[in-house]
């Protein structure tokens, strides 16, 4: 009785051959009795639908020019067996892909094509659309064709996706439409039973099963639910054949389903040779409890010649209630060469008992993936096996990974002190500082202060620095024993880590300070207390400034050099002729320390004293004496000692500190300066501009060059506009804005053009705070003209905001 037509069809890109059975059924609701016979096949062409045909949503089409063939209906006339009636008709129809994507243009495109074949008939019918109904307007003038057009509507509409009609503004309102209201015969569409199974839906169809019977969608339904053993039959003997879109179909429904005594179709697929058959098979045994189902997924696991349906066997055995099956389900799975499910593996063998769960992780943990290997160290700590953890932290294992077993068992009370001496002693100092911070808070004795000294003595010297500073911040007065022990004549670290001691001395109080300056055993501790005593002095009362004074000046003979050059830092803070005096007996100290201190106390009295002695302390070797002398000239600004290092040797000096504190000594000696000194430096500074790579002594140069206000300094300005460093250009805004003069303000559209948001969005701001009227002026017709390029949408508000406001 039905035969089978399928033909490809190559223009859409989701494509599935129907079997279309014609079959007639006709229900007369007056009193007449029912027809229901069977036509002879009647060929159509291959459809092609779009995934989500039968449902109310369907999917975009990836090419949106790709037309979609579906069908609409027509009211014919047709005579068969000598007996002439009126039958609704499936026909092709074409629509543009694009338009068959989206429900309210898939449904005008049908009711166009519908209307244009009958305009007779439909007259001045018209269409609308909401939220999954088509609305149907019907021209009154055609009453006579209501129910036919109503019926074509109906089918049609209700076979592309629509969840019902309906016919406003006539006397059918008021309700909804669906194929049960229609009362004219019709063609219906018939499809494998497969294909009606959820979670797919067959709106408008009838489902075909293999004994000949039919069924709609709900009815079939209604079987699974109950899990009717004649349907389950069915499903097994489809399974059988191997169809792999049949078996998908199958898959999807036992998942929602649960069909009890599917796996019997199911298992015979794991020895398919067709690969997506196995995977699919493996997905339908998922979850289903039983020693065949065990034991065949195991053969899976173990054999199948694919690496993921292994794995997928493996995940199926691994859900398995029975913990022996999950458990070797699990093991194979941490060894999968697909991280995801290794990963899942090593979270989920927590639960698993046994050492040999534990063996599987420790061997996990040389995994080459981070995630993995976190997640088995994991549950090994979980587990409590702590040591054989432990025993890893000897054993030929990556660093990283050693840290990291070390970091996750440092608080396990066994393994504390293994793991934190293994942390302290790496050269990953980002590792020694890590751990130092999880114990900043506890008290300084036995392995704690042990661990900290080990920081203080790191090889690396930023780490030594930190650790200082760390011990500084979490323990202050507590940690000067500990801290002592640090090694302040490093030439990397030391004067950071003297710098923190002082740093602890300057919170005291001036017992205790007084008493560390004159007492203290250590040279650290007492140079530091000594460095402080300057400040005690500024703060302290009448008596206190006496004794401070008096033990900076004995202290400034000492025989240690870290004391002499503390003392000078202090006689800085103290001021007066007496302090400068002291200080100047310090000026040809042998230690370079003592020549750093006067130099950055030299800042403190008046320039005309300490001139000389700066300009000598710049032919000195000791950059650090260098530095600190420029930065005194810079502070002093003494114009008359420029011209002594406004030269190649000094701003273009091999150190940076050095090139950054006579760029800034520049910058502050040139606020001072007369207009026609000022001009003689533009060039100077232009070039030191665009040849150093220093960002902070690039930026003192905008800074000097904000304070001569000329074109070409301007254009020096304008041409580094475009630079990558994001601070030196706000400098550069800056210096533009000191300028405030139209040309420059003008200038700043090079900043508002500049690739990084964070740089337009400062020269709008600073631009925008302008007062001076003419100003204003120049920077509304700067944000006028940006307002239209600007792609910032924030920007593009402020912009607007702010012209209103100019």
């Amino acid at each position: 009785m039905m035969n089978k037509v399928a033909k490809q069809c190559s223009k859409s890109t989701y494509h599935f051959t129907l079997t279309l059975f014609i079959y007639m059924e006709r229900t007369l609701r007056f009193g007449i009795h029912t027809i229901r016979f069977t036509l002879s096949l009647v060929l159509i062409s291959s459809f092609s639908f779009g995934p989500g045909l039968f449902s109310s949503t369907v999917s975009a089409q990836k090419t949106e020019a790709s037309p979609v063939l579906t069908v609409r209906y027509s009211y014919e006339k047709q005579s068969k067996l000598g007996v002439s009636r009126y039958v609704l008709v499936p026909t092709v129809q074409k629509v543009n892909g694009s338009d068959y994507a989206e429900p309210k243009k898939r449904f005008k495109a049908l009711f166009m094509s519908m209307k244009k074949n009958k305009k007779s008939n439909y007259g001045k019918t018209g269409y609308n659309y909401d939220d999954g109904v088509v609305l149907v307007f019907l021209d009154a003038e055609k009453e006579r064709n209501f129910r036919f057009i109503m019926a074509e509507a109906v089918y049609t509409f209700t076979e592309n996706g629509a969840k019902a009609v309906r016919f406003p503004k006539s006397k059918f309102s008021g309700r909804d439409y669906t194929r049960i209201d229609v009362e004219l015969p019709s063609y219906r569409l018939i499809l494998p039973y497969w294909e009606g199974l959820p979670p797919q839906q067959s709106q408008g169809a009838l489902l075909s099963i293999g004994d000949g019977s039919l069924l709609t969608a709900d009815a079939l339904k209604v079987k699974l639910d109950k899990g009717d053993s004649d349907l389950i039959s069915h499903l097994v003997a489809t399974l059988k054949k191997g169809d792999e879109k049949a078996v998908a179909s199958i898959v999807a429904a036992h998942k929602l389903n649960k069909l009890k005594g599917i796996e019997i179709g199911f298992i015979p697929l794991l020895q398919s040779a067709q690969v997506k058959l196995r995977e699919l098979a493996v997905e339908g045994l998922m979850g289903i409890e039983s020693k065949e189902v065990f034991k065949a997924l195991r053969e899976v696991m173990d054999s199948d010649p694919e690496a993921n349906i292994k794995d997928k066997a493996a995940l199926a055995l691994s859900k398995a209630k029975d913990p022996k099956v999950a458990a070797a389900a699990l093991y194979h799975n941490l060894r999968s060469t697909d991280a995801k499910v290794a990963l899942v593996a090593a979270e989920k063998l927590v639960k698993i008992k046994g050492n040999e769960a534990d063996q599987e992780l420790l061997v996990a943990i040389k995994r080459t993936e981070a995630n993995v290997r976190s997640m088995a160290i994991k549950s090994l700590v979980s587990r409590k096996t702590i040591k054989p953890l432990i025993k890893q932290l000897n054993a030929e294992l990556e660093i990283d990974v050693k840290v990291e077993i070390a970091q996750a068992i440092r608080n396990q009370k066994s393994a504390r002190k293994s793991a934190y001496n293994f942390l302290v002693t790496q050269p990953n100092g980002e590792a020694v500082l890590e751990a130092l911070e999880a114990i900043k808070s506890e008290k300084l004795k036995g392995d704690i202060a042990t661990w900290f000294e080990k920081g203080l003595r790191h090889p690396n010297a930023n780490t030594r620095i930190k650790t200082a500073q760390l011990l500084e911040k979490s323990q202050g007065v507590k940690a000067l024993k500990l801290l002592a022990k640090a090694d302040i004549d490093d030439a990397e670290s030391g004067e950071l880590i003297h710098e923190s001691i002082r740093n602890i001395y300057a919170e005291q109080s001036a017992k205790i300070i007084l008493n560390d300056s004159a007492r203290a055993s250590s040279v650290s501790l007492k140079s530091a207390a000594t460095g402080v005593l300057g400040q005690l002095y500024q703060k302290a009362n009448v008596k206190t400034k006496k004794k401070a004074f008096k033990a900076v000046g004995q202290l400034a003979q000492s025989s240690k050099a870290w004391i002499r050059a503390e003392a000078a830092r202090s006689l800085g803070d103290i001021k007066g002729e007496e302090a400068r005096k002291a200080l100047i007996k310090l000026k040809d100290d042998a230690d370079v320390k003592v020549k750093r201190a006067v130099a950055r106390s030299a800042s403190a009295f008046a320039e005309d004293k300490m001139r000389s002695i700066l300009l000598g302390y710049l032919k000195e070797k000791d950059d650090r004496i260098i530095e600190y002398s420029l930065i005194s000239l810079g502070q002093l600004k003494s114009k008359e000692t420029l011209s002594a290092f406004f030269n190649e040797t000094y701003l273009a000096h091999k150190s940076t500190p050095v090139r950054k504190a006579a760029m800034g000594a520049v910058a502050e000696i040139t606020s001072v300066l007369g207009n026609e000194k000022r001009e003689a430096l533009t060039t100077r500074i232009n070039l030191r501009l665009a040849a150093d790579s220093d960002s902070e002594t690039r930026i003192a140069g905008a800074k000097a060059l904000s304070f001569i206000p000329t074109e070409e300094s301007r254009v020096a300005l304008s041409t580094q506009l475009q630079d990558k460093d994001v601070a030196f250009v706000k400098s550069i805004v800056d210096a533009l804005i000191t300028h405030a003069v139209p040309a420059s303000i003008q200038l700043l559209e090079g900043a508002m053009d500049h690739r990084e948001s964070s740089v337009r969005t400062y020269a709008y701001k600073q631009a925008s705070a302008l007062e001076a009227a003419g100003l204003k002026k120049v920077v509304k017709g700067l944000f006028e003209r940006r307002l239209k390029i600007e792609d910032n949408k924030e920007l593009k508000e402020f912009l607007n905001s702010s012209i209103k406001s100019l």
